[in-house]
C-alpha cells in the first residue's frame, strides 16, 4: 500500500476534465461514510442503532462489542427475508436520525458526472442521496441498476447518454433485494446481469473509492479478479488493515486520506482554479 495526497489524486481528475474522451474512464465506488455529512451514519452505527431500538430482549450497553451487535443484527434479518418488510423497518429506523438531505458534495458529483469526469457509479449503499441530489438539480443523468429496479442488458455496449449507477445491496426506495446480514454480504447472490456489468466497468475504468470499509467478501473478491492494471484509489479517513480489502488488495492500493466531503471539495477546486466547470 503507498499513501497518496489529495493533490495528487486531484490531478487525476483535472486530467480527465482537460481530455475526456483520451484519458482512462473513472469509476467511483461509494460506502457508507460517504453519507455522514449528509445525516447518514456507517453500516456498523446503523446495526448498533437498530438493536437499541429493536432488540428489546438484548440490552445494548457503549461497551457491548461489534461482534454481539452483528449477532443480535443476524438473528433478526434473518427471519425478515421480505424486501418490503426489511425495507420498512429501515425507514423507520431512518426517520429517528437528523434529517437525511444531499450534502453539496453530492451535487458537485452530479455535475462532475454530466461533465463525465466520473463515468460510473457503484455502491454498496441501498438509500437514494445521489438521486435525490441529481433531482435538486433537474438533472436526470443516471441509469439506476439494482434488483427491482432495472437490469443493464448490455448497457455497457450501447450508446446510451445516462451514467450507470450500480446499487450492488439493494434500494431502499423500490424496496428491492436489500442485502443486510453477514452471510448475505459474504455471499453476494447479486443479479446476473448487474454483475456482469459491475465487472465490465472494473475492467475497463480507473477504481476510486469514497467512504467504503472494504468489508464486503464477495465484492473485494470480484474487484481483485476484475479490476484492471494499475493502482485502485482508497479515500477515507483511515485504512482498516482487517478488512478483506486491505488484505486482498493493499498491493493495489493507493490510500488517500481524506473524507467524501473533502475529497470531493478538493478535486471540484483544482478543476475551477484551471478551468470553468
Amino acid at each position: 500500500m503507498e499513501d497518496m495526497t489529495i493533490e495528487e489524486l486531484s490531478s487525476i481528475f483535472l486530467e480527465k476534465f482537460k481530455n475526456p474522451l483520451e484519458s482512462p474512464k473513472i469509476a467511483l465506488f461509494l460506502g457508507a461514510g460517504a453519507d455522514i455529512s449528509s445525516g447518514g451514519i456507517s453500516f456498523s452505527t446503523f446495526k448498533r442503532k437498530f438493536c437499541q431500538q429493536y432488540a428489546k430482549n438484548h440490552p445494548i450497553f457503549v461497551h457491548t462489542s461489534e461482534h454481539t451487535i452483528d449477532e443480535i443484527f443476524d438473528s433478526y434479518f434473518e427471519n425478515i427475508i421480505q424486501p418490503e418488510n426489511r425495507a420498512h423497518i429501515i425507514d423507520q429506523l431512518f426517520q429517528g436520525l437528523k434529517q437525511l438531505e444531499p450534502s453539496d458534495a453530492y451535487k458537485i458529483l452530479v455535475l462532475m458526472a454530466q461533465k463525465r469526469i466520473i463515468n460510473a457509479i457503484i455502491t454498496t449503499n441501498f438509500d437514494n442521496m445521489l438521486e435525490r441530489a441529481a433531482e435538486s438539480l433537474g438533472l436526470p443523468i443516471f441509469q439506476i441498476f439494482s434488483p427491482g429496479i432495472s437490469k443493464p442488458y448490455n448497457f455497457h455496449h450501447s450508446n446510451s447518454f445516462l451514467i450507470p449507477y450500480i446499487k450492488l445491496h439493494g434500494d431502499l426506495s423500490a424496496r428491492s433485494h436489500i442485502v443486510l446480514t453477514r452471510e448475505e454480504i459474504k455471499k453476494g447472490n447479486y443479479d446476473r446481469d448487474i454483475l456482469i456489468l459491475f465487472k465490465e466497468i472494473l475492467k475497463s475504468h480507473t477504481l476510486i473509492m469514497a467512504g467504503y470499509s472494504g468489508f464486503d467478501d464477495k465484492v473485494v473478491e470480484i474487484i481483485e479478479k476484475n479490476a484492471k492494471k494499475g493502482y485502485i484509489y482508497d479515500c477515507n479517513v483511515r485504512l482498516n488493515k482487517k478488512s478483506p480489502l486491505f488484505l486482498k488488495l493493499s498491493h493495489k492500493i493507493r490510500f488517500i486520506q481524506s473524507t467524501f466531503d473533502s475529497f470531493i471539495e478538493n478535486v471540484s477546486k483544482s478543476i475551477l482554479i484551471n478551468h470553468h466547470f
